[in-house]
């Protein structure tokens, strides 16, 4: 498993809050989110981390828009 420190966990859930954040109006924030993981994981592990992050983004944001 990954070895992260506290910076790395913070910068994992911020970019989690940047994704709510680009899907809600602001789009270009996963520009920031995707080079922001690319500091704490190596390519294709960051590749693996950020897609569940925006499939369940993506699953808010239709649970939320559907009620």
């Amino acid at each position: 498993m990954f070895d992260l420190t506290t910076i790395d966990w913070l910068i994992v859930i911020l970019c989690a809050l940047f994704i709510g954040f680009s899907k809600s109006g602001l789009p270009n924030l996963v520009i920031l989110v995707v080079t922001l993981i690319m500091f704490v994981f190596p390519a294709k592990e960051s590749i693996g981390v950020l897609l569940p992050m925006l499939l369940i983004g993506d699953l808010f944001a239709v649970l939320y828009l559907s009620s």
